[in-house]
């Protein structure tokens, strides 16, 4: 089922590590109501034996944890949560290898992965541990975030099947996130005498041109595009059609390398900034890197040789991913997925025999931690 970030109604914030099982609440899954505790019983009845089986809200946002301790030797992760998409997608379909559907590649086939193994090594594994979040897509804060604050994680590893676009590929770089609102502050008018006013909107129209300029045009991005990027996202501006705007604000998506630092990037915009702009941080997460040398890589790129008989290869990924909120603790984690295309797109699709060896990658990598 496809967990939307709008789904939880109704419930109050639950502060771990008390461990209070929150039950009876209300989630819409797909316009259907249905009772999670009953929900959650039913999908996860296999692990009864875990010392901990406890689901969290944080600020409206559902999480569930299971394993025998809070911090095991390796955490396998993944997010329920999906980006929106028209009622169509939401009904997958099978052609060929590819299943296609929203969410089949980013990340419904590595959780139904992630679940799999649990379901057969829980009982008899005590070194793992399975947490499930419903925030991915719009940050991670009130998931992953809130959880590794409160002291869940792992000591050797987290597996994280959110990137790569192939089960062949290990990602060991993601961009940072720097999310900036653009705000421009004009004089209302009626639209008749714009004369008597100032437009927001052509104020916000002129700034953005000049700040785009600090970024790498496309046509000029080296090979792999790994330079600092800015896409406007949004923009949104007065409130009638025959009044002059007061107020216009631009949502800019930035994504930066090792090259650049975000604060470095705000000094610079708002160096630019007549009176009568602003700019506001909304969201600023830093990059994840990965030593591809470590001895927890190689043991996965190890896998991926005994299960596939091709090497992996090292990559880098442009998007970001609930991996950085380990990375404060030296945990390595891993960034793979079964193949698949056109996350986040109309025709999104992963490939069943992709499904499978990954599944064979994940039990083989394994294995060889444990020794």
């Amino acid at each position: 089922f496809h967990v939307r970030n709008t789904c939880i109604k109704n419930t109050q914030v639950t502060k771990p590590p008390a461990g209070v099982v929150i039950s009876d609440v209300p989630l819409d899954i797909e316009g259907r109501n249905m009772n999670y505790s009953q929900q959650l019983q039913k999908g996860y009845a296999f692990m009864t034996r875990g010392r901990l089986r406890i689901p969290f809200v944080f600020n409206n946002k559902l999480s569930l944890f299971v394993g025998h301790v809070a911090k095991p030797a390796v955490l396998l992760c993944g997010h329920l949560d999906v980006v929106e998409g028209r009622d169509e997608q939401f009904n997958p379909r099978l052609e060929g290898d590819k299943l296609i559907g929203r969410g089949s590649l980013d990340m419904k086939s590595g959780d139904a992965v992630l679940i799999e193994y649990t379901k057969n090594n829980f009982k008899t594994n005590e070194n793992f541990g399975l947490l499930l979040t419903g925030d991915e897509e719009i940050g991670g804060i009130n998931g992953v975030g809130s959880l590794v604050e409160r002291g869940y994680g792992a000591t050797e590893a987290v597996v994280i099947p959110d990137g790569g676009q192939s089960h062949l590929n290990l990602v060991v770089k993601e961009k940072g996130v720097l999310q900036l609102a653009v705000i421009a502050h004009g004089k209302a008018a009626h639209g008749s005498r714009p004369w008597d006013g100032v437009n927001a909107i052509g104020l916000l129209n002129n700034f953005l041109p000049k700040f785009e300029n600090f970024f790498t045009p496309h046509n000029e991005h080296p090979d792999g595009h790994w330079v600092t990027t800015c896409n406007v996202g949004k923009i949104e501006g007065g409130l009638a059609i025959n009044q002059v705007s007061d107020l216009a604000t631009a949502h800019c998506d930035i994504r930066y390398t090792e090259r650049d630092q975000p604060e470095k990037i705000i000094e610079r915009a708002k160096s630019i900034c007549p009176p009568e702009i602003q700019i506001e941080v909304m969201f600023n997460e830093p990059m994840f890197l990965a030593d591809p040398e470590s001895p927890t890589l190689k043991h996965y790129r190890a896998a991926i040789k005994s299960v596939t008989r091709n090497n992996a290869k090292i990559i880098f990924s442009h998007g970001s991913s609930d991996a950085r909120f380990f990375t404060v603790n030296n945990v390595p984690v891993i960034i793979s997925q079964p193949t698949g295309e056109g996350l986040h797109g109309p025709d999104e699709w992963v490939s069943v025999k992709a499904i499978e060896e990954y599944y064979k990658i994940l039990e083989d990598f394994m294995k060889r931690i444990a020794a």
